[in-house]
């Protein structure tokens, strides 16, 4: 039965595909080849994030970093086409050729990524130094904004506590290093985006 049929043992199967279990290892396989569930099902994106599990509990990923929806989305026809021939006519080595070949670019562009991420870092720590006293509330917005990549002023006087003027001037500096951008054009609750960390997932995705 399905995953996206039975959404209850979603949780159940989320443990036996990451601990390598035959059922819940089959139960992924009859769900995937046997159901074309609209693209945005939740459950169609749930059994990508199995397959990830899958890779990380046998010590192929280190960590759940690999997303292959995006890579399987621009790739809609060839997707379903590898699933309806296996339906069809049981063509498991075209699905597993397709599919190695999504991970193999998947992961690629996952590491030209990182490494950029890297790359951002370093500029932004010497940027940052530049900031003089106010290097250390810098340093604490950057961290943040890397979970956090868009944030109002109201955000960041409450990340360094500090008043309104002080947060204002430090998006201000950040926003003339090229590290934030604000993205409503309005005069009031403003956003600003955190551009170059953005910018690399947006390139990502249009490369994938």
């Amino acid at each position: 039965m399905c995953l996206a049929a039975r959404p209850p043992r979603v949780a159940k199967h989320c443990g036996q595909v990451a601990g390598g279990s035959a059922d819940g290892i089959e139960e992924l396989r009859t769900c995937e080849f046997g159901s074309r569930a609209g693209w945005y099902d939740p459950w169609v994106i749930m059994r990508h994030i199995l397959i990830t599990l899958y890779l990380v509990s046998h010590g192929l990923l280190a960590q759940p970093s690999l997303y292959l929806s995006a890579h399987l989305e621009k790739h809609r026809g060839a997707y379903y086409d590898a699933l309806t021939r296996v339906r069809e006519s049981n063509d498991m080595g075209h699905w597993c050729r397709f599919f190695l070949q999504a991970v193999s670019e998947t992961a690629e562009h996952g590491k030209r990524a990182f490494q950029r991420i890297l790359v951002l870092r370093q500029d932004l720590e010497r940027q940052i130094v530049t900031l003089g006293r106010r290097a250390k509330n810098g340093s604490r917005l950057i961290s943040y904004l890397y979970e956090h990549p868009a944030v109002t002023v109201n955000q960041v006087m409450e990340l360094l506590n500090i008043q309104f003027n002080p947060a204002s001037n430090l998006i201000t500096s950040l926003i003339d290093m090229g590290i934030l951008k604000e993205i409503t054009g309005q005069r009031r609750n403003r956003v600003f985006l955190f551009e170059p960390y953005f910018k690399i997932f947006a390139d990502k995705e249009s490369e994938t």
